[in-house]
């Protein structure tokens, strides 16, 4: 993918509309995420904030609008690739796995390895650079 400008949209989403039968879950939804970014879907339970964010993913593909990321068109099968992308959703409640460490929940599905064997040590890294990318520092001591 090709790179963009520091402050260029990251994820640029345009005219997503999405409905189900009698119910209109989105309407018209436009916004611009910026690299590292993170945003929040608010609003009343029922009023359809996970619809947006999986559209996003399209675990539910949109009835009309378009994706971009870097100003190019971007279409995802399915969340594992929008997750390759960069883009996330963490739900309120979210799915975790029992018994899981917690570095492992956040990178499961591409926890890093040696041989065929977990690498907890690179995952501690990514996990601790993930941290003090987002100003977390004093959790780590």
């Amino acid at each position: 993918m090709p790179s963009a400008p520091a402050d260029a949209p990251g994820l640029e989403v345009r005219g997503v509309s999405k409905a189900f039968p009698n119910v209109q879950a989105l309407r018209d939804v436009s916004l611009d995420v910026r690299p590292g970014e993170v945003l929040a879907f608010l609003g009343e339970n029922g009023r359809r904030q996970v619809d947006a964010a999986e559209d996003h993913q399209r675990r539910l593909p949109a009835d009309s609008g378009s994706l971009s990321m870097a100003g190019q068109p971007v279409k995802f099968a399915n969340p594992l690739e929008a997750h390759r992308a960069g883009v996330r959703v963490v739900y309120q409640e979210p799915e975790i796995v029992p018994g899981v460490a917690v570095a492992e929940n956040i990178y499961l599905g591409e926890l890093p390895h040696r041989g065929p064997f977990i690498d907890f040590r690179e995952l501690e890294a990514r996990v601790r650079a993930d941290l003090n990318r987002y100003g977390f520092t004093k959790v780590l001591r």
